[in-house]
C-alpha cells in the first residue's frame, strides 16, 4: 500500500515547490503528464526532472556567491580565502546530500520507489542549499 503511495506523494510535493516553468523536460517530451503519473517509472522521471531544475537553480547561486565575494572592498587576500572557504563548504555539502539521501534510499531498499525517492531526497536538499547560497550572495 505504501508503495503504490508513496510515489504520488513525492511526486505531489516535488511539483509543489517546482516552477511550472521548469516542467519542460525529458517527461513532457515523452507524453507524461507529471500532475498524473502514477506508475513508479513515471514519477521518478518527473522527479528526475525536478531535482534537474534545481540543481540548474544551486549552480546559479553558486555562481552568484562567488561573484559576490569580489563585489566590495574586502581585501584581496580576504577574498581568496573566503573563495576557498566556499569551495570546502559546497564539497562538504555535497558529501552530506549524497549521504543522507543513500540513507532515505535504505528506507525503501527492494522496492520500487526506492530510486524516486532517493532524488526527492536530492531534490529537496538541493532546493534548500540554493536557498541558503542565494543568502550568502546578498546577505542583506
Amino acid at each position: 500500500m505504501v508503495q503504490r503511495i508513496l510515489p504520488r506523494l513525492i511526486l505531489g510535493l516535488t511539483l509543489a515547490g517546482t516552477p511550472s516553468f521548469a516542467l519542460a523536460s525529458q517527461a513532457e517530451d515523452l507524453g507524461i503528464d507529471c500532475k498524473k503519473a502514477i506508475s513508479t517509472p513515471d514519477a521518478t522521471l518527473c522527479i528526475n526532472d525536478a531535482y534537474e531544475v534545481a540543481d540548474k537553480l544551486l549552480n546559479e547561486a553558486y555562481r552568484a556567491v562567488m561573484a559576490s565575494i569580489d563585489k566590495g572592498d574586502t581585501a584581496p587576500e580576504v577574498r581568496k580565502d573566503w573563495r576557498k572557504a566556499l569551495v570546502e563548504a559546497q564539497r562538504r555539502w555535497v558529501a552530506y546530500r549524497d549521504a543522507e539521501c543513500e540513507v532515505t534510499g535504505f528506507e525503501w531498499y527492494g522496492g520500487t520507489g526506492r530510486s524516486g525517492a532517493v532524488l526527492d531526497c536530492a531534490r529537496a536538499l538541493t532546493e534548500a542549499r540554493a536557498k541558503a547560497l542565494k543568502l550568502h550572495a546578498d546577505p542583506r
